[in-house]
């Protein structure tokens, strides 16, 4: 019994291990993740896809920092359809994105984190797949940029006062056409996991 109740409280003291972050404190944080993206307004089967990058955290104090990064991320849509309408007009976009939001730190060690702002999306490559399956390259009829909100939250479990691992979700909802031809705007959402290393 005294194993049992000294394994909990070892257990209760390594996941309250808090991770203090003073005014010019910078934080990375490589994540991988599964995404999943579709076009909104529309309702469409959505793409499958990998999250994989890294956001930079800069301290104001321990409760807010300036949160940046870069990620490669594939969006798009499949079959687009709505009410009567149907499109089979399906699209895989890959961008190089870069998120810029305010990143809220709260709970009792500060583990816990919201971040809202923007994020910019260079478009790497677009591949369309027509009614006929035939896949065709995209790239000169797709905006090379797109602009939209990014948001997340998610949940740091310090291992020591340097490193931790992160546990988080974030989202894009799109502010401008991915296609020059079509009105259509992504909707994006990863599950990530990854580390985090105060430099």
């Amino acid at each position: 019994m005294k194993k049992i109740v000294t394994l909990i409280l070892s257990v209760s003291s390594f996941l309250s291990f808090s991770q203090s972050r003073d005014k010019g404190t910078i934080e990375l944080s490589p994540v991988i993740g599964y995404s999943q993206s579709m076009v909104y307004i529309f309702t469409s089967e959505p793409v499958d896809g990998i999250n994989i990058g890294s956001n930079v955290d800069y301290y104001f104090n321990e409760n807010w920092s300036l949160r940046s990064g870069l990620f490669y991320q594939t969006m798009g849509s499949n079959e687009v359809e709505f009410l009567i309408f149907s499109d089979e007009y399906s699209e895989k976009l890959k961008y190089l994105s870069i998120p810029l939001t305010i990143n809220w730190h709260f709970g009792s060690n500060k583990n816990w984190y919201l971040n809202y702002g923007f994020a910019g999306g260079f478009l790497l490559d677009a591949k369309a797949k027509s009614e006929d399956g035939i896949a065709i390259d995209t790239k000169d009829v797709t905006n090379s940029f797109q602009f939209g909100i990014n948001a997340g939250m998610g949940y740091k479990l310090a291992l020591t006062e340097n490193i931790g691992l992160v546990f988080d979700v974030s989202q894009f909802i799109g502010l401008t056409d991915t296609n020059e031809e079509k009105s259509r705007k992504n909707f994006y959402i990863s599950f990530n996991i990854g580390g985090v290393f105060k430099l």
